[in-house]
């Protein structure tokens, strides 16, 4: 098959824009994840959940940005911290390598930053412009496609699968049938030209009928306006008398005020005349009263503190004070407790002193069994013996090297004896052979009989050294086959063996052949033994070579064993000379070395131990002795027998707490006494200074008792209420003046009316009573009016009906508008497809006929789309049309199938974009999988194809693509 070509301005092929590696930081189920794909067609395979999805979406978030969370779209955001984002590295058309990085930032698509070759930085403008501007919905629609699209075949029928097809051929989704038949939907619910149910139909129904409302209104206008006038009449009259009665309020008022202010005056005089009667208490404090009440308190709580204090002194002084104490054992109460803080310690001692001794003994015991494990080599300077990490090492270096001298002994011995045995092999197989050759003389004659009858057959086309040469690599093929299976290389062997086989079969047909031209049996019989003289010859010379080559190999291990007997001589040398440097006895072998070091090393580890344990026993003993002796004195002070450290404590603490808590007593008693008596002097003197400021008190308002400072107390309040009413007055007063206003005007005024404030009031509430009935009056004929204007008025005002007219019309106006704009949209939708159907849509369609005729091998071998008609028509071997819905399920995704490759194919852009499919073939019979894989096998000359899939692929495609494995 042969493709259409895409040619770039220079005239040659372009290079197709190529996905080379992803690096996902983190996306989905993904965390620093990075895949490759270095050859132009790379499967990636894996079962469900395996992240398939997930790294389609995350090629398109790279190039296109990630998902706003208002869109319907999964962001795949990590669960973990990982950065959110990755990177994809691009090989562009003009060779060029560049990185893209998307991570999240403060935009929702995220922040992009894109790296060249040359070190150079760009943003969102530069991959905008490398992708020609495309959106992700042209990317998805053209350069993505799976299962999805091929599915939607099984489940339409007729029509639609018709449309369905061609549209996958205009822009690889259904979007543009759907956009058509919405605009339909939208146009026809809008607007019909006899309909009554569309929108705009109902609406100008709506707006006729109001206006015939409105012209029934007109009609009304001269009765409604003459209603109007009458009632604005009686309107103006309801102000005036409610104005009339604003005046008259006002002045009764004023009235209500001037009769308030006439009682407030002769309240004022009533005050002022009792104060003048109280004047005399003016300057007394009404504070004495509440400071006679703390004295009188403090008063009493002396008195009750002095007499209980007195009771106290008289009970303390009939008890006997005092007791007998041991003043030697008083004394010493001080040492006594540094002592008991000393005994828990004792005890830990003496703990101490017994598991050190225990510890002394084992580790004795111990160095007695290396004693008897040293055997003879134990010595009595054993302690001088250095076992420093040096000296350790340089006898692990003894140790190593012996060791590894001791191996290749082992081995070379090993290597010897199998040497030997072969040569001795290859020594009996020689002899054998030797036997088997001829004399010299039968050997001459044979040759003789074998050249006169080849001189007579000269003639012959038969070659003579073919023949010998076929024999002579027989035997030397099957010699070394034997040799190389023998020795262990099995592989070089079969090779061998497999060569003379087919030497031997070359031979036989040549001999064949031969048998043929010549039927003479003595030729043929010496000629046999002079091949099979030949032949041992060359058998003898290869013994000969392969018993050299095995005596050298022996003779080689012989000299190898020499000198490694040399270098373990040499390790028992440097072995003597360490035991000599580090004052060891002589070490019989290397085997027991390190044994025997680590023995001493742990001997001498014992005695330091035995040495530190007796210097902190002493220690301990030490501290034990002065422990007793100090308790021995205070066991003498105390009159108390010295037996046990701890059994003498236990008798002394007995006597030193009790004359401790006896002592405690008599001082708390001593203390007690005198605070008592300071007590009983203290309220004595507390209460004689109540006494005198009481007294003090009583002299301040010029009395002399009790009862007398209370009547002058009572006076002095009496006094304050009338002081307190006489402000109240005073403000009530100021609160009544108006600005401008005083009170002596007012009592001018009130001094020179005729009539009482009273009567004034009762004049104005009958002008206001006749007022009333008169705005009784207007009101019921208002009511009358407004109740003929309702009657007019039913049903809404004309200002309402006009208003629910223009309402209306602005919303016809509205569904009109938005009728134009459906409609005209549909208009370009229509030029938009013409103008696709003229100039896009045949180069389309000839790629896609041929894609259509390879893979169905033939069977159909034309696809064209009639002018204006919105559909293809497909043409079979024998010139017979069908559309889509005419051809079988199978056949109908392969024309879906070569649509939409033929319209990435075509697509005019600045880059070869790459043509992501998610297992599209998954439901194709395996002849049709087939053929759609060489197709795209085909087309990954030109363009990078990323195939995903969860299904097994066939063994041909596997040989010509990578395959990832997702897990």
């Amino acid at each position: 098959m042969k493709h259409k070509d895409c040619y770039g301005k220079c005239g040659g092929r372009r290079r197709p824009m190529k996905i080379e590696k992803l690096h996902i930081y983190g996306f989905g189920k993904f965390q620093d994840k990075i895949i490759d794909f270095q050859i132009p067609i790379h499967f990636i395979q894996g079962e469900n959940e395996a992240g398939k999805s997930t790294i389609r979406a995350f090629i398109q978030a790279i190039l296109f940005g990630f998902p706003s969370k208002r869109e319907n779209a999964l962001r795949y955001e990590p669960k973990t911290g990982n950065h959110y984002g990755g990177h994809i590295t691009i090989r562009l058309e003009n060779g060029k390598k560049a990185t893209v990085e998307r991570q999240s930032g403060k935009k929702a698509a995220g922040d992009v930053t894109v790296y060249t070759e040359e070190g150079e930085r760009f943003g969102e403008e530069w991959l905008k412009a490398a992708l020609g501007n495309m959106d992700r919905g042209i990317f998805q629609g053209i350069f993505c496609f799976g299962l999805d699209g091929l599915s939607e075949i099984q489940n339409l029928k007729g029509e639609e699968l018709n449309k369905y097809i061609y549209e996958a051929g205009m822009t690889g989704t259904k979007h543009i049938a759907q956009m058509e038949k919405k605009l339909d939907e939208e146009v026809s619910n809008l607007f019909k030209p006899k309909g009554q149910k569309p929108i705009i139909n109902k609406d100008i129904k709506t707006l006729h009928d109001k206006r015939l409302h409105l012209r029934e209104w007109e009609k009304q206008f001269e009765q409604y306006d003459r209603l109007i006038e009458e009632r604005e009449n009686v309107i103006h009259q309801l102000e005036e008398y409610k104005r009339k009665k604003k005046e008259i309020n006002h002045v009764t008022e004023r009235l209500n005020r001037k009769k308030y202010l006439l009682q407030l005056l002769n309240e004022n005089k009533d005050t002022e005349k009792n104060l003048e009667s109280l004047h005399s208490f003016k300057d007394i404090p009404l504070e004495i009263e509440e400071k006679w009440g703390e004295y009188k308190q403090k008063y009493d709580e002396a008195v009750k503190w002095w007499e209980n204090a007195k009771i106290t002194k008289k009970e303390m002084e009939s008890e006997n004070q005092g007791a007998a104490l041991m003043w030697p054992v008083l004394h010493h109460l001080e040492r006594f407790s540094a002592l008991k803080e000393r005994i828990p310690v004792y005890s830990k001692y003496v703990e101490d002193h017994n598991r050190i001794s225990y510890r002394i003994d084992q580790k004795q015991d111990m160095l007695k069994e290396m004693k008897e494990r040293l055997g003879d080599l134990y010595h009595e300077d054993l302690h001088a013996s250095v076992t420093t990490i040096h000296a350790q090492e340089e006898l692990q270096t003894i140790i190593d090297k012996s060791k590894e001298v001791k191996e290749r002994l082992r081995l070379l011995e090993q290597q010897y004896q199998q040497q030997d045995e072969k040569a001795t092999l290859i020594k009996k197989d020689f002899n054998q052979t030797n036997e088997k050759q001829r004399s010299k003389e039968e050997r001459k004659y044979s040759e003789d009989v074998v050249v006169q009858f080849e001189e007579k057959s000269s003639m012959s086309p038969l070659s003579k050294k073919p023949v010998m040469m076929l024999q002579i690599s027989i035997v030397i093929f099957f010699t070394l086959g034997i040799w190389e299976g023998i020795t262990g290389h099995w592989l070089i062997g079969c090779v061998m063996v497999g060569a003379g086989v087919a030497a031997g079969i070359l031979w036989y047909m040549l001999h064949q052949q031969s048998n043929k031209h010549s039927a003479n049996s003595l030729y043929w019989k010496h000629k046999s033994l002079v091949e099979e003289d030949l032949r041992l010859d060359a058998l003898v010379r290869e013994y000969e070579w392969q018993l050299g080559r095995e005596n050298n190999a022996k003779q080689s291990l012989e000299n190898a064993l020499e000198q490694e007997q040399g270098k373990w001589l040499t390790l028992q040398t440097e072995l003597k000379e360490w035991c000599k440097t580090y004052q060891f006895p002589t070490i019989p072998s290397v085997q027991s070395a390190e044994t025997y070091f680590q023995t001493v090393k742990e001997w001498k580890g014992i005695v330091h131990d035995i040495n530190r344990l007796e210097i902190e026993n002493q220690d301990i003993l030490e501290k034990m002795e002065e422990i007793q002796v100090e308790t021995s004195w205070l066991a003498e002070q105390a009159d108390v027998s010295f037996r046990a450290v701890e059994e003498t404590f236990v008798v002394m603490q007995h006597i030193f707490e009790k004359e401790e808590q006896l002592y405690r007593e008599y001082k708390e008693e001593e203390k007690h006494w005198s605070t008592v008596v300071h007590q009983v002097n203290l309220y004595e003197t507390l209460r004689m200074e109540a006494v005198d400021m009481i007294n003090q008190l009583y002299r301040s308002v010029g009395v002399d008792d009790k009862d007398s400072f209370f009547r002058v107390l009572e006076q002095k309040k009496k006094y304050v209420e009338w002081k307190n009413k006489q402000e109240w007055v005073h403000n009530q007063l100021m609160a009544q003046l108006f600005e401008g206003e005083s009170v002596e005007a007012w009592m001018n005024e009130i001094k020179n009316d005729s009539y009482t404030p009273e009567e004034e009031l009762t004049l104005k509430a009958e002008e206001l009573a006749e007022l009333d009935e008169k705005e009784q009056e207007l009101n019921r004929k208002l009511a009358e009016l407004n109740q003929q204007r309702k009657q007019i008025e039913d049903g809404g005002t004309y200002g309402e009906e006009l208003q629910d007219f223009e309402e209306n019309k602005v919303v016809f106006q509205e569904h009109t508008h938005k009728w134009l704009v459906r409609k005209a949209a549909k208009m370009i939708l229509r030029q938009a497809k013409s103008v696709y159907e003229k100039e896009r849509q045949p180069e389309v369609v000839q790629t896609a006929s041929s894609y259509f005729s390879y893979m169905t091998q033939q069977s159909y071998t034309r696809l064209f789309a009639p002018v204006g008609e919105e559909k293809f028509i497909v043409e079979d071997n024998r010139g017979q049309w069908f559309e889509p819905v005419e051809l079988s399920r199978g056949t109908a995704e392969q024309l879906y199938l070569s649509l939409r490759l033929a319209l990435a194919e075509n697509y005019n852009h600045s880059q070869t974009l790459p043509l992501i499919m998610d297992d599209p073939f998954v439901n194709f019979d395996r002849e049709r999988q087939q053929l759609a894989f060489e197709l795209l096998l085909q087309a990954s000359s030109h363009r990078q194809i990323l195939y995903f899939t969860c299904d097994t692929l066939p063994k041909t495609v596997q040989d010509y693509g990578r395959i990832y494995q997702l897990v």
